[in-house]
């Protein structure tokens, strides 16, 4: 957004600010979507379908839940972005924990009890369990109660984002520090 030169002429639209940031995610939640279909179907192809048409629809929920929680943390560290100036360095850590934490790919019960407790509040980390759930044993309540809990989990990252999108805005303009990115 910033290199773009769109930041500013962003914060000065009368719209509402969680119109404009929401709108924003839903590009990427789609392009998630989008890329998890394609990928798991390509693997599929590759070594069989492993789910029948309905665990496919259970399957295409988890992609869909996965894909909104994912990017509810990324508006949050997206807000970092208003007063920190290499926000890639927040994405990349971030990128890593995921992968470290979530299950995707290490089993959680693997992991010290500290970080385990870490990954409940992350997200992905109840959809890839929710997936591992519909490998195991089909479309259960399990699997639902998983895909519930990283919806819960992604809209409190959503409310943490928009919360610090408004308090770190106003910390940059005290600090006029918008026009510096």
């Amino acid at each position: 957004m910033p290199r773009f030169g769109t930041l500013s002429t962003i914060l000065v639209s009368p719209a509402s600010r969680v119109a404009v940031f929401v709108g924003r995610l839903l590009p990427g939640v789609v392009l998630a979507i989008g890329t998890a279909v394609f990928t798991s179907c390509l693997g599929f192809v590759a070594v069989g379908w492993p789910y029948s048409p309905l665990e496919s629809l259970a399957y295409l929920a988890a992609i869909t839940v996965a894909a909104f929680s994912g990017s509810a943390l990324g508006l949050t560290l997206s807000a970092f972005g208003l007063i920190y100036r290499d926000i890639f360095q927040i994405a990349t850590a971030a990128q890593f924990a995921l992968l470290l934490l979530t299950g995707a790919n290490v089993a959680l019960d693997r992991l010290p009890e500290w970080a385990q407790g870490l990954a409940l509040g992350l997200p992905l980390t109840h959809a890839v369990a929710g997936v591992r759930e519909l490998t195991a044993a089909g479309v259960t309540t399990t699997f639902w109660s998983a895909l519930g809990t990283d919806v819960l989990v992604g809209a409190c990252w959503l409310g943490v984002g928009l919360v610090l999108m408004n308090v770190l805005e106003r910390a940059a303009r005290r600090g006029a520090s918008l026009e510096l990115y």
